[in-house]
């Protein structure tokens, strides 16, 4: 990836041996020190009986959170009920995935799991 297009293009987190390489550490100096004091059990203000870092390294990522952030605001405010947010945020992802050619198919998760 790098070879092709530039250092900053490859996903952060994907490789280890990202951050062994000199080019990619002095276009991102702050990679490695954020790599290393990632704490998967430590990223909620209580004790949670769940691990994880929740992100995706896909450049569609951020308006995904974005919408779901929206939709969130409307369930708490009861604009609308949850099982209509959560097929609105699944139509609008599908339709972002299709659009940056990440689904080929028409196929629809909840077709898939018979959501209704």
């Amino acid at each position: 990836m790098a070879k092709t297009n530039d250092w900053l293009s490859i996903s952060p987190g994907a490789r280890a041996s990202t951050y062994k390489s000199k080019e990619y550490l002095k276009l991102a100096p702050y990679a490695l020190q954020t790599i290393e004091c990632a704490n998967q059990y430590g990223q909620t203000l209580k004790p949670v009986p769940y691990g994880g870092i929740q992100l995706i390294y896909i450049p569609e990522f951020p308006v995904l959170v974005t919408k779901w952030s929206e939709l969130l605001i409307d369930i708490i405010i009861n604009k609308i009920i949850i099982k209509k947010a959560v097929k609105e945020e699944q139509s609008f992802a599908v339709e972002v995935m299709r659009a940056s050619g990440y689904i080929k198919s028409k196929v629809s998760f909840f077709n898939i799991l018979n959501f209704r």
